[in-house]
């Protein structure tokens, strides 16, 4: 199955007080089963607010985000838990939790409320961190970790969901160069060998191009989307990008 995500003449923000605050426009964005796409632009350019609107975790001030023709904003928050996974910038406190029952969570849509793991989940969340290069860290509490550990931990949790959509924001932020590299591998790979829908913003340009995505810029003239490749030159001498 083609799954699709569209954003039919969005308007990108958020509310700010009493008043709605725009930041990025788009005609219309169209993403499909296969697609590694890679946002980018200056800091505040928003990024996270286009990923979040994606995600169905906060509405666009106008237009329409569908999933497959259906409007994401009927979904239930069950059903969304099927069609999108989320790795957003900041790490949630998880007590005693370690990696792997954090990671764990990501099982969740389909534990139903006892939250009990089969054999199968078990499975699944230790491929999910052996992907994410996490398994090493699975029998560590969760909040004793780097934050590379934990972003590590973060995407696998989001693995272990095994849903059609994959959003992840500032992913590589917090890893070594290699880990850039092996991280931005994964993601293509989730896209086009397993049929995904992968979307994540960065400033990792310079990584992120060995995969060849699909380069989305944030911030055009007039806060327009644009489909647009980057200057990776300039981006090793600049942090505008």
């Amino acid at each position: 199955m083609i799954n699709r995500l569209e954003a039919v003449e969005c308007v990108f923000g958020y509310r700010q007080r009493r008043a709605n605050k725009s930041v990025l426009t788009a005609e219309r964005l169209i993403f499909e089963s296969g697609d590694f796409c890679v946002l980018y632009g200056r800091n505040g350019a928003g990024k996270s607010t286009v990923l979040r609107t994606l995600a169905a975790l906060q509405l666009p001030l106008s237009g329409t985000v569908l999933w497959n023709g259906e409007d994401r904003r009927c979904f239930s928050p069950a059903r969304s838990a099927l069609v999108s996974a989320v790795v957003l910038t900041g790490f949630p406190s998880m007590g005693l939790f370690t990696a792997f029952e954090t990671a764990a969570l990501g099982r969740a849509p389909y534990t139903g409320r006892c939250g009990r793991l089969s054999a199968a989940d078990v499975e699944t969340v230790n491929t999910a961190l052996k992907a994410a290069d996490a398994l090493t860290l699975k029998d560590r509490v969760f909040d004793s970790l780097s934050d590379g550990e934990k972003q590590k931990v973060m995407t696998a949790r989001a693995l272990a969901q095994e849903t059609p959509l994959l959003l992840l924001d500032e992913p590589t932020s917090f890893l070594d160069y290699e880990s850039k590299r092996s991280f931005f591998r994964l993601l293509a790979d989730c896209a086009r060998q397993r049929g995904k829908i992968v979307i994540v913003s960065s400033h990792d340009l310079i990584y992120a191009a060995e995969e060849n995505p699909r380069w989305i810029f944030c911030g055009g003239e007039g806060g327009e989307i644009e489909e647009k490749t980057p200057d990776i030159r300039s981006a090793l001498f600049s942090d505008k990008n």
